[in-house]
């Protein structure tokens, strides 16, 4: 019987238990079929316990999608088992270069690259066969642990969780948080002699909330700084008084607000005073 444990990939685990016959073969499948991943593998490995008397009986595979990996072939000799035998094509080691019980890890005969961008979900088989007379075995337990795609990607944005500041929201910037789209605009009251206006930004509140806006003076070379103020609750802000006349616009800078999303620059139209 197979147990799955999904988490960033996933792993399987079977424990068929089942006795391998002399000049003969076993199958055991882990079924896959009723979890509809839609995620490509990017990696595979495959661990196997085997209690046998003499290993150079035994060729060792793993099927999956119509490919056929073999991981080992007739290797050890006389020697007995295979015993936590992770084979990993990351491994220095070749099956082949192993010594019984081959616990630890080890490269397979063939590449389990063959495996890379299917989706995982379906029937996955591993044949044990046994090629002479005399000794026999058990295949005792087998295990896949996969890592797919988007593993380290839960959002499937393309920003790895590690450097994503909104993890759980599918973003389109550089730090993986949603654009949010922000508008401010600029008045100037005659009355009280100052700078008003509101910053307005997509479903995202602290997008507006806090923010801090400059007020800048279109002149030759660098536009001057009038003002630096900050919104309050409702995107609202006053800045002070502009004494001349002349063409005046606001900014609020871009800002990333973490688990929210990123809210990009937002600048007004000019005003004439």
């Amino acid at each position: 019987m197979a147990a799955l444990d999904v988490a960033c990939g996933f792993t399987t685990s079977a424990f068929p238990g089942t006795a391998i016959p002399d000049n003969g073969q076993i199958t055991a499948t882990v079924d896959l079929t009723s979890f509809d991943f839609n995620d490509p593998l990017v990696d595979l490995d495959v661990t196997i316990n085997i209690t046998h008397t003499y290993d150079s009986d035994l060729e060792v595979s793993l099927s999956y999608g119509g490919n056929t990996v073999l991981l080992s072939a007739r290797r050890g000799g006389s020697g007995d088992n295979y015993t936590s035998t992770q084979f990993n094509d990351g491994s220095p080691t070749r099956i082949g270069d192993g010594t019984p019980p081959f616990t630890g890890q080890f490269r397979p005969e063939q590449s389990l690259n063959a495996f890379d961008d299917l989706d995982p979900s379906g029937l996955w088989t591993i044949t044990v066969a046994d090629k002479s007379g005399t000794d026999v075995g058990t295949l005792n337990s087998w295990f896949l642990a996969m890592d797919t795609q988007w593993c380290d990607d839960s959002d499937r944005d393309t920003v790895k969780n590690d450097y994503d500041l909104c993890p759980n929201v599918k973003g389109v910037t550089p730090h993986g948080c949603p654009l949010r789209a922000r508008t401010v605009t600029l008045t100037y009251s005659q009355a009280s002699k100052e700078f008003r206006g509101k910053l307005q930004a997509t479903s995202a509140a602290r997008c507006k909330d806090g923010q801090p806006v400059r007020v800048y003076k279109r002149q030759a070379g660098k536009d001057a700084v009038i003002s630096r103020v900050f919104t309050n609750a409702t995107g609202n802000f006053v800045a002070p008084k502009a004494n001349v006349n002349g063409k005046y616009y606001a900014i609020a800078p871009k800002v990333i607000e973490e688990g929210v999303a990123e809210c990009k620059l937002a600048q007004s139209s000019d005003l004439n005073l």
